[in-house]
């Protein structure tokens, strides 16, 4: 499973933008992240090591 973190989307956002990544990985499963949703101590690290993919 592919697990990306994503920033500033709201539920309804989220749950589209899961729909749209699934469609393009054709049979690996991708989970979206909030990043929000995380301790700010895995946030940090995130933002310090993660690599932006858009």
């Amino acid at each position: 499973m592919a697990v990306r973190f994503v920033e500033g989307l709201g539920r309804l956002d989220l749950l589209e933008a899961i729909a749209a990544a699934e469609s393009t990985t054709g049979e690996i499963p991708v989970d979206l992240v909030r990043l929000e949703s995380l301790p700010p101590h895995w946030q940090r690290r995130i933002r310090e090591r993660g690599q932006r993919l858009m």
